[in-house]
């Protein structure tokens, strides 16, 4: 059992399940998270970290999250780097993330969000790199980040099918 306050948590690709997650106490002080690729879902998050306010780097790719995270999100306004890649949010999300100002990079690769989010994406001051590959994001919606973020990196990464 872990008797020191976590501030970094990677368990990215490990095989832990929502019971094994439930051994690790309650982290409030936690500026990094980690739980990529991991089969849990908005519960396990919020219990691990109820209140995110010191949280500056989310990793949740992959995992069982939806657009009921919102409210948490809401609360994470120190956030610098999110990834939510090939999870159920959706626009939601984006809208959730509008307090945390200090974001640099927005990984949202396989999301359901639409055009709907171009212009909150649009409006994070610090935004240094966006990834809607895969999204609903519409070829015009991409031009619009493109244009609109002269100095925003669009779809860093190219995704090919195989």
């Amino acid at each position: 059992r872990v008797s020191y306050p976590i501030q970094q948590l990677c368990l990215a690709g490990c095989e832990v399940s929502e019971t094994g997650l439930q051994t690790i106490p309650t982290s409030p002080s936690l500026q990094w998270l980690d739980l990529s690729h991991l089969p849990i879902g908005n519960a396990a998050v919020q219990r691990l970290l109820p209140v995110p306010e010191n949280l500056e780097q989310l990793n949740l790719e992959a995992t069982r999250i939806d657009s009921g995270l919102g409210n948490w999100l809401r609360k994470a306004t120190k956030l610098n780097e999110v990834d939510l890649s090939w999870t159920k949010v959706g626009d939601e999300a984006i809208e959730s993330l509008t307090g945390a100002t200090r974001i640099t990079t927005l990984w949202m690769t396989g999301t359901q969000i639409s055009d709907q989010s171009v212009i909150r994406i649009l409006k994070i001051p610090d935004l240094k790199s966006v990834d809607v590959q895969r999204t609903k994001i519409s070829a015009a919606g991409v031009k619009q980040l493109q244009v609109g973020g002269s100095q925003l990196n669009v779809n860093p990464l190219e995704l090919r099918t195989q």
